[in-house]
């Protein structure tokens, strides 16, 4: 659908935000989700949201409000027209999710400073908003009013500036600009300060208006030659000599081996750094721990020849994940060309930068892990009460076959994706209780779909050695578990990833599960962890795995629990491609509890995922796994820092669909002339219809046959009668010769389904609450684990690795140990300041349009984009869209 509004002016664009926000408030108010604000001033003026909060009422009455199922029953006569003696109900699981946290809460209380903390962050976000607001109208112009004054700032920025030194204040004839000092020094003043500081970029200024870049190791003598000195690579001299362990007696030195450093300027070329003792007059070189600590990472660890600087691999792990589709190769071409631009070699070496990238994530990320204690495949926000999974798989995530390629050794192992041998070994045992039958391609498919989704058997793809990958994701994107596609996407793909997810419920019960031993215990989860397992299995052709899932439970008890304990759900988008009784019967948001779920969560992960094909089809398998693995875990660590922003976002549009499909559902009863009553009775017979349909299995297999005998037969009633039968009529089921007043299957399905959706996302407000529920307390809990373990820190034995090689003193280790989780407690103080902010969204009743701090809403330019359009069909292509952004 075309977006309108684009060529709108400010002010209509404002107007039309205005309309649309109170639209959806006036959704929130009818089903009483804000308390009542007993403390509104009589003019109707409005205070800041610090101020109110200072007001609100105590703790339990927020609660209350918090954690109150919205009743319609409750709602005043002229908001709502359904019949009284309809009852709502709650899902039982979320009312209990809902009570059980709200003690959590409680227990876990908020202080009054965190809380002043997220209101504080809160008008900061808002005046944020405002001020980029403000700046976006008056860029260009500013840019072009200052135009010839950037020009000419830039040009004489190419000149020297000063006549005199800047340390001494005298005057030279010579002076040496440095970019990094940001000071013009003589050649005297300038070699102290950059004997020891040379990744500075200088350059020298002579009288004849001539200029040079001078290189790390080149400086100017009072005459103007220019000399070279060895220069070492900085490094932090040791506390102590290890010869004498006298301290305060080290220094470092330039040694006599050549030193490669790559740093964001490029290829710099330095000496070696040694220490020398003042006490002993012992020199020793620096070892491959006094690099590391002092900001470099070796490509060789067992060599001091070439590092790369942290900021460096820092810079190179965001670019590479933030901008899918980067080559590393280009990168280091950028840096070369930087040092070309210098006058510094250009070369960089290749093999040794991808080996020092990689041991700087990877152990950045056995911090994260070991020290920090993260669980990079949990969502807190479905911890402990997940609400769905969605595995599906991604063919645009090939590899492929490399002739002679060498078995080299994944950093990151099974850390998320299943290892393919243990995945033989799980498809060896579905095998030997259900052997794979003959190829069945064209039985696989429900209705007209043409979507390619997974079938039983799969020889597709067979010139490549990776055919693609399954991922399993939550609700909300975080990817769980992923498995490599050997073959075309098949059941078992699907079934592997079922019981690796359902393995998570908890990890207690691992010895009762037929699950191999790396299933078990990976380095990521800590041994006593519990999770609790998704309530819906979502998948695009969940009609067809379902019964496959349960004919292998029935074959072994092994898997019984997999189809017991979930319940399928076939997603929104795909399943409309799906025949009409399939649809019926598995639709997703015909399930009472799955709230605003769309089943396509999936897909948006796959948006991101699908453009590393450029960069992984031609990796090797290690190579392959380390980088999709480190991909997944950045993708749910931004996943996890705007979650609270996307719940609230999903409350908001929840809000807005319930009176949206309010509206739509009493037009519809009003022109069927239906009560409300009355639907379950329809939808229990549209149901029962669909269930007992015998000519579902033949017109899934035979789809294309009976359609063209349908155009046969009613072309033949065209040319002998006097009707016009069409396509339509054939689907509807009601043909000219019907009366007018049989209501159509079709139009019975449609009434269901717009009662479902009001259900399904009156049930979303609830669940958004309780997920953001989950989301602080399982913040607040790891903030006052990590304070505890700070506070009785006794000795680094939960540390798993060993530290007794270590040159440096484990006092200094369990010092940094203690700084790192400082460091975590502060990041997750941060995250939890702005979830406390964002909360407040759930309480707050008198907004200003300002207020909101969601920038560029999806639905802006759909929403009274006039009267020219079908409301309907907008909020159905709403529906469908995501409604997430980091």
């Amino acid at each position: 659908m075309e977006r309108k509004g684009c060529d709108l002016t400010s002010e209509e664009q404002k107007a039309r935000v205005k309309k649309y926000n109170d639209s959806r408030r006036k959704g929130m108010k009818s089903f009483g989700l804000f308390a009542s604000r007993a403390d509104n001033s009589g003019d109707g003026s409005k205070q800041k949201s610090s101020e109110l909060v200072a007001q609100s009422r105590n703790k339990r009455k927020r609660d209350e409000s918090f954690y109150r199922w919205p009743d319609i029953h409750d709602q005043p006569a002229d908001s709502f027209h359904f019949e009284p003696d309809f009852i709502q109900t709650v899902p039982q699981f979320l009312q209990s999710a809902l009570e059980s946290f709200s003690l959590l809460e409680q227990k876990t209380g908020m202080s009054s400073e965190i809380m002043k903390s997220a209101n504080d962050r809160l008008d900061k976000m808002k005046k944020d908003k405002r001020a980029v607001k403000r700046n976006k109208e008056c860029l260009d112009e500013a840019w072009l009013e200052m135009e010839q004054v950037v020009f000419s700032a830039f040009v004489c920025s190419k000149a020297c500036l000063k006549k005199e030194c800047e340390s001494c204040f005298e005057k030279h004839e010579i002076l040496i600009k440095c970019y990094h000092c940001k000071k013009h020094l003589c050649a005297q003043c300038d070699l102290v300060p950059h004997i020891n500081s040379p990744f500075h970029q200088r350059i020298v200024f002579f009288t004849d208006f001539t200029s040079k870049h001078l290189l790390s190791h080149e400086f100017i003598d009072p005459s103007g030659v220019v000399f070279q000195k060895e220069i070492a690579v900085p490094v932090f001299s040791r506390n102590s000599c290890k010869n004498c362990n006298q301290t305060g007696t080290v220094s470092s030195l330039p040694g006599s081996k050549p030193c490669i450093v790559v740093t964001m300027d490029g290829r710099f070329d330095l000496y070696e750094s040694v220490f020398q003792c003042k006490s002993c007059d012992s020199i020793y070189p620096a070892e491959i721990e006094d690099y590391i600590a002092s900001g470099y990472f070796p490509g060789n660890p067992k060599r001091t020849n070439f590092f790369i600087s942290s900021d460096l691999s820092e810079f190179w792990f965001h670019l590479k994940y933030l901008t899918p589709g980067t080559s590393e190769q280009k990168f280091l071409e950028t840096l070369s060309a930087k040092s070309l631009k210098a006058g510094r070699n250009g070369t960089i070496n290749t093999p040794l930068f991808n080996k020092a990238v990689k041991a700087y994530e990877y152990i950045s990320h056995l911090v994260d892990t070991k020290i920090c204690k993260m669980e990079k495949r949990r969502c807190r926000s479905c911890t402990p009460f997940q609400l769905s999974c969605h595995p599906d798989g991604d063919h645009k995530l090939i590899k492929r076959r490399r002739l002679n390629e060498r078995v080299k050794r994944s950093w990151y192992g099974d850390a998320i994706i299943m290892r393919d041998e243990d995945f033989d070994v799980l498809n060896k045992k579905i095998n030997s209780y259900k052997p794979q039958g003959k190829n069945t391609i064209g039985a696989q498919k429900c209705g007209n779909s043409q979507f390619e989704a997974a079938r039983e058997v799969s020889k597709r793809f067979k010139g490549l050695e990776v055919t693609g990958n399954v991922m399993t994701s939550c609700g909300h994107g975080v990817i769980q578990c992923s498995i490599d596609m050997h073959e075309g996407e098949t059941f078992r793909h699907t079934f592997a990833s079922h019981v690796k997810v359902h393995s998570l419920k908890n990890q207690k019960q691992h010895k009762n599960l037929n699950i191999t031993e790396t299933e078990k215990n990976t380095e990521d989860e800590p041994a006593n962890t519990i999770f609790f397992g998704p309530k819906f299995f979502v998948n695009d052709v969940v009609c067809q795995y379902w019964p496959f899932a349960i004919k292998m439970g029935e074959l072994s008890d092994a898997y019984s629990y997999l189809t017991s304990d979930m319940v399928p759900f076939l997603s929104r988008l795909h399943g409309q491609a799906h025949s009409w009784p399939c649809q019926i019967l598995h639709f997703g948001h015909w399930r009472d509890g799955s709230a605003g779920t769309l089943g396509e969560e999936q897909e948006q992960v796959f948006s991101t995922f699908s453009s590393y094909s450029n960069s992984t089809k031609t990796m090797g398998a290690a190579n392959r796994r380390d980088f999709l693995t480190g991909a997944m875990f950045y993708w749910n660590g931004r996943k996890e820092k705007g979650m609270a922003r996307t719940l609230t976002r999903r409350m908001l549009i929840a809000m807005y669909r319930v009176q949206f499909y309010h509206e739509r559902l009493n037009k519809l009863l009003s022109a069927k002339k239906i009560k409300l009553s009355e639907l379950p009775v329809i939808q229990a017979s549209i149901s029962s219809v669909a269930a007992s349909c015998k000519w579902r299995t033949k017109l899934r297999r035979k789809q294309t046959l009976l359609k063209a005998k349908a155009i046969t037969v009613m072309n033949d009633i065209n040319d002998l009668a006097n009707v016009m039968v069409t396509e339509q009529n054939f689907l509807d089921g009601v043909f000219p010769w019907d009366s007018n007043q049989n209501v159509s299957f079709k139009d019975n399905f449609k009434l269901v389904d717009c009662w479902m959706l009001f259900k399904r996302n009156t049930e979303q407000i609830l669940q958004c609450k309780l997920e953001m529920s989950q989301f602080i307390t399982t913040i607040s809990e790891d903030i006052l684990s990590m304070q505890h373990e700070i506070r009785n820190y006794n000795s680094t034995d939960e540390f798993s690795f060993s530290v007794s090689n270590c040159p440096m003193n484990i006092s200094v280790f369990q010092q940094s140990e203690i700084v790192i989780k400082m460091q975590e407690v502060k990041r997750l103080e941060m995250l939890l300041s702005d979830s406390l902010a964002l909360k407040q969204y759930f309480y707050e009743e008198n907004l200003d349009d300002d207020d909101l701090v969601f920038e560029d809403d999806c639905m802006d330019d759909y929403i009274d984009g006039g009267g020219d359009g079908d409301k309907d069909d907008l909020c159905d292509e709403i529906e469908c869209s995501s409604d997430d952004e980091f």
